[in-house]
């Protein structure tokens, strides 16, 4: 028998007692949340197992309860509590063909062996076995049912750590600054080669501004972005007592310091001075606000047109985490 038999059949036994469609059912399904087994259901099926599989499976091993007490269930009708001591089909499974393998002396229950190596030249090479044969990497790996993997992510470490600094109520402008400093890939996206951190502008009036992030696209006919980082805490949207809503002069201010920081471009003078200095040109770029919380979902319509008419982009801390965890994790 192979595990992926062995799964069909525990998966129909617990769709067959449950009246369920067994297309429902998949490894990770839990017994308790998911298919709402109580005890009754785990003790029945318990016994369909033993049939199934031609096995006096140890009780102790499966049941969260006194087994020698299910006499005095039937009478009283209590079946509450945990089905079994497994969570999830998975795990019955796992523990079904240790039983089924350790009662027969043997592997009874067929796996599938999977090789992994890599050649001199950085090839990887993946190759599924029906029998054990000499790996690769002189490792095995048995799976119940099919090739499962934990991918480790660098980056789910990283956003966590934003998230837990945008949640620090003594949050500064400068720790969010020096935390992109640290991990810029946060701010490029795909369109951008060049994070240029507290980049300087200067102006005609030999006036020095410091923009938190400018970055140079990849495309040399695309527009550079000029990035500004205002503290979550900031309150960016009002409502008065009926409900009107309006938005706040902290706000206002952060968009005027961009407007500022566009307009300068606009002059020869400091596109020279910065091209000098940093070595790529920067004409009317695009504005990118990062500020405060997440807005009222009913206002979309309202913030849309807001940014449209200051012709930059708004974006909620909140909202540049949600996109932050949908690409890295």
């Amino acid at each position: 028998m192979k595990w992926n038999e062995l799964e069909i059949k525990v998966k129909k036994i617990l769709a067959t007692h449950l009246k369920i469609d067994p297309s429902t059912i998949n490894c990770t399904t839990n017994l308790e949340n998911d298919l709402e087994m109580d005890q009754y259901d785990s003790f029945m099926t318990f016994m369909e197992f033993e049939n199934e599989f031609d096995l006096d499976l140890n009780d102790n091993r499966f049941f969260p309860f006194n087994f020698e007490d299910e006499n005095l269930r039937f009478w009283t009708g209590d079946w509450s509590g945990k089905p079994f001591k497994q969570k999830t089909v998975e795990d019955l499974i796992w523990s079904l063909g240790y039983e089924f393998n350790y009662q027969n002396n043997s592997n009874c229950i067929e796996s599938d062996f999977i090789s992994i190596g890599i050649n001199k030249s950085g090839i990887f090479k993946v190759q599924l076995n029906n029998s054990k044969t000499e790996f690769i990497n002189s490792s095995n790996f048995l799976y119940p049912a099919g090739l499962y993997a934990q991918i480790h992510n660098k980056w789910d470490m990283i956003i966590r750590e934003l998230e837990e600094l945008i949640n620090y109520p003594k949050l500064k402008e400068y720790d969010l600054q020096k935390f992109l400093e640290k991990h810029p890939e946060l701010i490029m996206e795909n369109d951008y080669d060049t994070v240029i951190p507290e980049a300087t502008i200067t102006t005609n009036n030999n006036e020095y501004w410091s923009a938190d992030f400018i970055l140079k696209p990849i495309n040399q006919f695309d527009f550079c972005k000029i990035i500004e980082l205002k503290r979550p805490s900031l309150q960016t949207y009002l409502r008065d007592i009926n409900r009107h809503s309006t938005f706040s002069s902290k706000l206002y201010k952060a968009i005027n310091q961009l407007k500022d920081y566009w307009e300068a471009f606009c002059n020869k003078y400091t596109q020279e001075v910065f091209s000098t200095k940093y070595k790529f040109n920067v004409y009317k770029p695009d504005l990118h606000l990062i500020i405060g919380r997440k807005w009222d979902v009913t206002d979309t319509r309202i913030i849309l047109d807001f940014q449209r008419r200051h012709n930059l982009k708004i974006e909620t801390w909140d909202d540049f985490l949600c996109k932050l965890k949908k690409k890295y994790s």
